[in-house]
């Protein structure tokens, strides 16, 4: 399937972040997803861009934009791009934002 084509994924956070992993590995990424504390991390062994990213490191925020809406939930990268080029990126849970807002 092609990644356009794709349907906004349904489920809880957790499910919608494993939809964005898949979503990174179709596109040539290799990413695993692990829980750490208020957040999930989207971790890439290596970067579906890193062409791009090596001479305009602002090219991941097109993926930042595109997981963000793909989750519908922030997302802010944390990627590595000086030892080798990695992807990585943080989706708060719920309860985190909850508590960001003091609700």
């Amino acid at each position: 399937m092609r990644w356009a084509e794709r349907a906004l994924p349904h489920g809880t956070l957790g499910e919608r972040v494993l939809a964005a992993s898949a979503l990174l590995n179709d596109l040539g990424g290799m990413t695993e997803v692990d829980e750490e504390g208020s957040h999930f991390v989207i971790r890439g062994h290596g970067c579906p861009l890193a062409a791009a990213t090596a001479e305009y490191p602002e090219a991941s925020n097109a993926l930042e934009s595109l997981l963000s809406e793909f989750v519908r939930q922030p997302v802010a990268k944390c990627c590595d791009r000086y030892d080798r080029q990695r992807c990585c990126f943080e989706v708060p849970s719920n309860k985190a934002r909850r508590r960001a807002r003091g609700t």
